[in-house]
């Protein structure tokens, strides 16, 4: 039954006019930058991911400020997990659902991830395999390789 409106899929019929695609692009990195997820900044600009990907394929300078943004939260992130392994956090104590006070605690992991990174040589962990690919060929190919070589 025509109504003589075009449909547009919104409910009440009436053109939705979108906003220009360099607005809908920068709405797109405001919400890409919480999280770094397609999710936030389709949500954030509503679009779909089609759109995203058509953007990156075309737009050279999306994908730079998308990389950019990435590095941005990655930075944040490891800022945090520093703090987290130096400093601490208060962690709230409670007896009998009443809160009677804060235990400082720290992040043993992130602090050892931390020295793996900053000093490999010294505590990264060693995994000696050697001796152990020949035993291994012995058991799943049911014969000693260096007897067939």
């Amino acid at each position: 039954m025509p109504t003589g409106k075009r449909a547009t899929g919104n409910p009440n019929g009436r053109n939705r006019r979108l906003p220009p695609v360099a607005e809908q692009k920068e709405w797109y990195f405001k919400g890409f930058a919480e999280d770094c997820t397609m999710t936030s900044g389709c949500l954030s600009a509503r679009i779909d991911f089609n759109t995203v990907y058509k953007w990156r394929e075309q737009d050279d300078t999306f994908v730079l400020r998308e990389n950019q943004l990435r590095s941005e939260l990655a930075d944040r992130l490891e800022k945090e997990s520093l703090r987290r392994a130096l400093i601490g956090w208060d962690r709230p104590i409670y007896q009998k659902g009443v809160l009677c006070g804060y235990e400082r605690v720290y992040s043993d992991t992130l602090m050892k991830m931390w020295l793996a990174a900053i000093r490999p040589e010294k505590f990264r962990e060693n995994i000696n395999v050697s001796g152990q690919v020949e035993q291994i060929v012995r058991q799943v190919a049911g014969f000693n390789a260096s007897e067939v070589l």
